[in-house]
């Protein structure tokens, strides 16, 4: 509609092209913010470069989803903080729960309860922290392939959308509190941008977590969101 302003939010997510914040910073830095781009935008549109800058840093920004910062480890507030030195706009942010697993000696248990997440349906980036550097695996079945025999003791956090409700998955537990931290931030900066709850998985959960009904389930995220945005 007339006056409506456009605006596109770039979503870092594990393993792609922007995965984590420091991904996201250099290409905005070195390609999108730069005299090079606003020159090229302006010789598009014909506007000004003074224009045409103020024009990308208005309708450019990034979308942050909480499940995939939490299991890039990012801090969500240094994640934070870190865009807005970078003078990024975070343009929406996706209200969802990922997975942790601690895995070493002893975890036959542990690895059964991720094999039953483990569907074809949708890719679940899995990074690993393992006395403070990370690993990276492109989808759940490679990583737990590499996890029989290994006994080092190391976390496991899987991009797989989860409902925000639920702390913990049998063996397993999620990273609501990541979520409740985001939350309590945003609250803190009276912010009142775009949220969206965003769990895509109902259909390709284990069958002990989805016996009740969708539309329940969705309300019951609603609820704990709208909680935790008003304590």
């Amino acid at each position: 509609s007339a006056g409506a302003c456009m605006r596109l939010a770039l979503e870092p997510e594990p393993w792609c092209m922007l995965g984590t914040v420091a991904d996201s910073v250099a290409l905005f830095g070195e390609h999108l913010f730069t005299a090079a781009a606003a020159a090229r935008l302006a010789g598009l549109t014909g506007r000004s470069r003074p224009a045409s800058m103020a024009a990308l840093r208005r309708h450019l920004g990034v979308c942050f989803d909480a499940c995939h910062m939490a299991v890039e480890f990012e801090d969500p507030a240094d994640a934070l903080a870190r865009l807005r030195a970078a003078e990024i706009d975070v343009v929406k942010f996706q209200v969802s729960a990922g997975m942790v697993a601690t895995l070493g000696r002893d975890d036959a248990p542990t690895r059964t309860a991720l094999a039953a997440f483990a569907d074809d349906v949708y890719l679940h980036q899995v990074v690993e922290r393992r006395d403070g550097a990370l690993r990276r695996f492109v989808d759940l079945p490679e990583a737990l392939a590499t996890a029989a025999g290994d006994v080092a003791r190391r976390e496991w956090r899987i991009h797989f959308h989860v409902p925000i409700f639920r702390e913990t998955l049998g063996a397993l537990r999620s990273t609501q509190p990541y979520v409740a931290a985001l939350l309590q931030l945003l609250r803190a900066q009276a912010y009142g941008g775009h949220l969206e709850v965003e769990t895509y998985t109902w259909d390709v959960l284990p069958e002990a977590y989805r016996r009740e009904p969708v539309e329940r389930a969705v309300a019951r995220e609603l609820t704990w969101v709208m909680e935790h945005l008003a304590t």
